[in-house]
Formats: structure tokens, sequence, C-alpha cells
């Protein structure tokens, strides 16, 4: 008799144990299954200079001239989403120009809206800003790495 209690206690133990387990494995199951459902929320690239990179600041560097050595430009992005373009034309004649408005960050374009109508965009890097064309492509060819502004 006292065999047969402590069988029964052995498998009534045992299969308490295997229902346990078997809750646990069910509930990583669930577990498992809440986190690729949320990880699947952001399966899309949410990483973009808008909410990533602290792109606000000054930039300076030297853009290829046409006629001259060169285009020493600062551009100071503000707070207020308001940016300052300084250009000075190097060679005889430092003709400087400064250029004052408004800009705006869709993922990793900077778009600098120009009081004279003629936008211009630049792609937000790690620590500079590289110029993009009219198009918004970047710019390739032999002074393609001339096209980039650093951050101070």
């Amino acid at each position: 008799m006292k065999t047969m209690v402590c069988l029964l206690l052995a498998v009534t133990f045992l299969v308490s144990c295997h229902n346990n387990r078997r809750r646990d494995l069910q509930d990583n199951t669930y577990y498992e299954e809440d986190v690729q459902e949320s990880s699947d929320r952001y399966d899309h690239d949410l990483h973009s200079a808008e909410n990533s990179l602290d792109y606000l600041g000054t930039y300076t560097g030297t853009f290829p001239g046409a006629d001259n050595p060169g285009i020493a430009t600062k551009l100071t992005l503000h707070r207020d989403q308001s940016y300052t373009l300084e250009s000075v034309y190097t060679g005889k004649d430092e003709n400087k120009f400064e250029e004052k408005g408004d800009f705006s960050v869709d993922g990793n374009t900077l778009t600098l809206y120009s009081k004279s109508g003629q936008n211009q965009y630049f792609k937000i890097e790690e620590g500079r800003l590289r110029k993009l064309d009219n198009d918004k492509q970047v710019i390739t060819g032999s002074l393609a790495e001339e096209y980039i502004l650093i951050k101070e």
C-alpha cells in the first residue's frame, strides 16, 4: 500500500511538473510572439537625421569654384528652423554673400529654402553635410568629395 501511495504521489508530481513546464513554454511562446509583433511594427527604418543625429550647429568647408580657387562656405542651422549661409568667393576679388532663410529636414535630407527661390539640398551624415544636386542626388565625379561641409 505504501508503494502504491508513493507511486501515485510520484506520478502526480511528475504530471504537475510537466503541466507547469508546458505553461512556461507557452508563456515564452506568447512572449516571443509579442516581441516579434513589436519588432514587425518597427521593421521600417526609423533611423533618420530628424530623430537620431544632432544636426543643428555650424558647418564649414570650401566648395569648388568655376573661375576661382573655391567658395569658402559657412552654414549655421539654428534651433528655430532658420539658417545663415555665408559664402566667400576666394581669389583676387573676395566677394562675400550672406543668405538667411528657413530649412526643413525630411529623413536625412536637409532643404534650405532660399528667398530667391533656388533651394539647396544636403544629405545629413554623422558630423557633416554632403551637398546634393537640384534633383536631391549625391554629386558624383572627381570633385564629389569637395562638396562636404564639416561640423565645427
